[in-house]
């Protein structure tokens, strides 16, 4: 991961000298010599370490490379940031552009910058003239062959009687061709055990011949795999001994051709080892078997993809704590209720992986007494640890497996805190704001987040929590609570980022690059701690604390200062020093994430240069002017408990802009009337909008948002529907030809509920050209205007919620929603709905939620051939009971649509 963080640097500093090329003017050749000659060494350190020999001497030099690296960064984002500040003072241009004019902050820091150099250039050259080169290059690859087996002694699991059963119910099935059957999972889930207590079933050995599990792990010798095999069906000989791997295999295939075979080929890594070892089995008609056990989907995928792999799942508390009990006591019972409770306590915090009971089992069966019970169960994790072959080795083989970029936003899933549920979007704005994502052009950075996601979970090294109702993506994800801990383990070896505890201290000097705590930041006031070199950090505090104005200065100056220090500082110091104080400890920041409540925007957050992605919340009601100095902010997220939050025009002055998100609705000013008239800030980038009060959808405004995907408006939609000359403010949108997802929401404190019913709406030609997902929210419109709604051509997903239409029939015309893949109604006075089939031929889901009067759901739907899915949440007994005719198991029903429906409905 080391090396990654090189090329952080390096992906860091080319954003500098893009962006801020005005506030390195003093410096700029140094600048560039610096990014030059570091790209050099991170490209030779990337192939440093991928030779396997000599590894540990290439890791040496990384850090020596990655730890001079922080030191230039730091000393470049200082001078930025003194270069900014003397920028704003200085009235004029030329001034500012005379390097002997800087301040002497400025010139020491030129001077650090220099001194930088000059040990970097040290390095290099003892890089690549002391024979490092020669030491690092010398390879002597050691394989690591598989195992074979035949039978094992019985093992223990836990919980998985259904998956046993399951599992040999498919391999026993009629089914005369070979099958592949495939089990996926995390390491250390049990999936060896599983395959071990299939093949030991009884019902299992007596119709297979040979019966065999075969280890394959990340690299194998297929030879002795083949060989093992034979053993099996045949006396070896001397010959095979000879023979090579592919002719092994084809004697092996020749042998097994006229048998019952049962093979499980058990943690495979790759595509590559599949189509290697699957030539040696022949595809005969004799109801042949083949098991496969991976981390990676997408290997099980590949190896049969008309079946899913089973995922196996973790094991609950109770089952934990079962497996404990049996390696601990066996088939004794536990000695006292005292030993009983302190060993579910412990086994609950296993977070259900099977590996880490196992290891810590042996812990306590060593000592069985109450005393030594407690100390493990105060810090499981931390014996689960001392373990590291038994357990992080081999969680480790994963993350070993990953890219250096995948590493880096594998690890930073361990910034949150244990058991988090985590939003897609939000973890993505946080990789792209952290710069792990710098690899590609702007436009794909997020589709580049997306891909490196689907990576993580396909290795089965993060959950998904929920996906997505438009296209099955992931909308939310979440990490297993042991390779969390396995995370902070090598976030902390790597000085990636540090996870601050109760009453913890921080190592001094820090060199960590984030902080991420759980507790109260007020938590440490008190501690004299040094965190100018920090460059994210985040507060999950589980207290809600409110900051008024006059104290948000202190937030961060009480990183450096003790407790008894504030209120002097709060009497003597003035406005400018407490701001200084304020850069001192936090000038670095890029990303910052706190759950503080403030009761304003806090000013002296605009001062922070390098800020790209900032979250706020409380009692916050104006977006100052001030957010223009933020020239770097790419994601501005805002929770707050104002009604309406107030942006100012100077926000459009920030070119770098992606998102921004509030849950309240933002009024934004248009430009300056300068501005206007020459045309400035016609700006693109933006891509997330919301939420915007009706009256800010102006021409003006939204022509500084051409690029924008998804908008969310929300306030007196009457104002935005309602014509004035012919026209209305909704005919802006048609000005956003890449507007994907539109939420239309009336605001119930807004809008009082007898304003809250629109009239009017507008045409299908004055909504954005290519719109796929809309929202309508307590709009309170005729059933009519549904008319309106299916007309539009690229509709695929409609979510119509708390009202958003009223109206006891809706009778769905002819010719519309021919593309619309999910539907949802939720809240609504809906009696009768009178439908067919080809109202909605490509509808795929159906949700209805809180429709209490609707009396059926129209019969016809059960039809649709492309429909999978039908939810009821909380719905009217009348319709629940006309849904088997929706979900059929009538006559004349095709068989693939009735299975199809079958698997599909679900109640709730």
């Amino acid at each position: 991961m080391s090396v990654a963080a090189i090329g952080l640097i390096v992906q860091n500093l080319k954003h500098l000298i893009e962006y801020n090329a005005d506030l390195i003017f003093g410096v700029k050749d140094q600048v560039a010599s610096l990014y030059d000659d570091l790209q050099l060494l991170n490209a030779a350190l990337k192939d440093f370490t991928n030779k396997p020999s000599n590894y540990e001497i290439a890791i040496v030099w990384v850090r020596l490379i990655r730890d001079v690296g922080f030191e230039m960064e730091d000393a470049i984002d200082k001078y930025v940031v003194l270069a900014a500040l003397h920028k704003a003072k200085s009235r004029s241009r030329k001034a500012f552009r005379t390097i002997y004019k800087y301040p002497a902050e400025l010139r020491e820091a030129g001077i650090a910058i220099q001194n930088v150099r000059s040990k970097l250039n040290g390095y290099q050259k003892k890089m690549f003239t002391n024979e490092v080169l020669q030491l690092i290059y010398r390879t002597t690859e050691v394989m690591q062959v598989g195992e074979f087996s035949t039978s094992s002694s019985p093992v223990e699991v836990v919980g998985f009687d259904m998956e046993v059963k399951m599992l040999v119910d498919r391999l026993t099935g009629a089914s005369n061709d070979l099958e592949v059957i495939s089990v996926v999972g995390m390491g250390g889930t049990g999936k060896t055990a599983l395959a071990t207590k299939v093949l030991n079933d009884p019902s299992i050995s007596p119709v297979f011949n040979p019966c065999a599990l075969i280890k394959v792990s990340q690299k194998y010798d297929r030879k002795k795999l083949f060989l093992g095999i034979l053993s099996l069906v045949t006396r070896l000989t001397e010959e095979m001994d000879r023979m090579s791997e592919d002719m092994l295999a084809k004697d092996l295939q020749r042998r097994l051709q006229d048998r019952r075979y049962l093979i499980v080929l058990d943690d495979v890594w790759s595509k590559k080892a599949w189509d290697e070892l699957i030539i040696a089995f022949p595809r005969n008609k004799n109801r042949s078997r083949i098991m496969l056990t991976s981390r990676i989907t997408n290997v099980a995928i590949y190896a049969n993809g008309d079946s899913p792999p089973h995922h196996l799942r973790f094991l609950n508390d109770d089952e934990c704590w079962e497996l404990l009990r049996r390696k601990v006591f066996g088939s004794a019972g536990c000695p006292s209720e005292e030993m009983e409770d302190l060993g579910k306590k412990i086994a609950e915090k296993c977070h259900g992986l099977p590996l880490a009971v196992q290891v810590i089992s042996e812990s306590l069966s060593n000592d069985k007494n109450p005393g030594w019970w407690k100390t493990v169960a105060a810090n499981v994790s931390r014996y689960v640890a001392k373990e590291p072959e038994r357990c992080m080795n081999i969680l480790a083989l994963s993350y070993n497996k990953l890219t250096p970029h995948l590493k880096d936003c594998f690890i930073y899933f361990a910034v949150f805190p244990p058991d988090s549920i985590i939003p897609t979007w939000k973890l993505r704005l946080l990789w792209v704001a952290e710069g792990f994502m710098q690899e590609l052009e702007q436009e794909c950075l997020v589709d580049k987040a997306d891909e490196c996601l689907d990576d993580l979970v396909n290795a089965n090294l993060i959950i998904v929590a929920k996906r997505k109702s438009i296209n099955g993506g992931i909308k939310a994800c979440r990490i297993q609570n042991t390779l969390r801990d396995f995370c902070l383990s090598v976030a902390a070896g790597e000085i990636f980022f540090r996870e601050l505890r109760q009453n913890e201290q921080i190592p001094q000097p820090n060199y960590y690059r984030r902080l991420s705590m759980c507790s109260n930041v007020f938590n440490f006031i008190s501690s004299q701690l040094s965190v100018t070199n920090v460059h994210s950090f985040f507060c999950f505090g589980i207290e809600q604390w409110v900051l008024p104005q006059e104290n948000t200065s202190f937030i961060f100056k009480a990183f450096k200062l003790p407790m008894k220090k504030l209120c002097a500082l709060q009497e003597r110091e003035s406005p400018l020093e407490v701001t200084s104080h304020f850069f001192e400890a936090f000038q670095l920041l890029r990303v910052l994430y706190m759950s503080i409540s403030f009761t304003r925007f806090p000013s002296d957050m605009t001062n922070l240069v390098h800020l790209k992605l900032t979250a706020l919340f409380g009692n916050i009601g104006v977006v100052p002017a001030s957010i223009s100095r933020l020239r770097n902010l790419q994601t501005l997220i805002v929770e707050t408990t104002a009604q309406i939050l107030d942006v100012h025009e100077n926000i459009w002055e920030l070119t770098q802009l992606t998102d921004v998100r509030t849950n309240r609705p933002c009024h934004f000013h248009e430009p300056p009337a300068k501005a206007l008239k020459k045309n400035q800030l016609a700006r693109k980038g933006l891509q997330t909008l919301s939420l915007l009060l009706p009256d800010s959808c102006t021409e003006h405004i939204l022509t500084r948002a051409l690029d924008v995907k998804k908008l969310g408006i929300c306030g007196k939609l009457v104002a935005l529907v309602e014509e004035n000359g012919g026209c209305s403010m909704f005919d802006n949108l048609t000005k956003l030809p890449h507007l994907e997802t539109l939420k239309l929401l009336n605001d119930k404190l807004l809008c009082p509920s007898g304003n809250a019913i629109l009239q009017c709406f507008p045409q299908m030609d004055k909504f954005p050209p290519n719109l796929i997902k809309l929202t309508l929210s307590n709009t309170s419109l005729d059933w009519k205007h549904m008319t309106t709604l299916g007309k539009l051509p690229n509709l695929e997903v409609l979510k119509l919620r708390d009202n958003a239409f009223v109206g006891e029939l809706w009778k769905v015309c002819d010719g519309g929603f021919r593309r619309l893949r999910i539907l949802q109604l939720e809240k609504t006075n809906l009696e009768f709905w009178e439908a067919f089939d080809h109202h909605f031929p490509s509808l795929q889901r159906l949700i209805l939620k809180q429709c209490k009067f609707l009396q059926e759901i129209p019969s016809a739907l059960g039809d649709i051939s492309a429909l999978q899915l039908l939810e009821l949440h909380d719905t009217s007994s009348s319709a629940a009971d006309i849904l088997g005719e929706c979900c059929p198991n009538q006559d004349g029903i095709p068989s693939r649509r009735l299975q199809n429906k079958k698997q599909a409905c679900h109640f709730f």
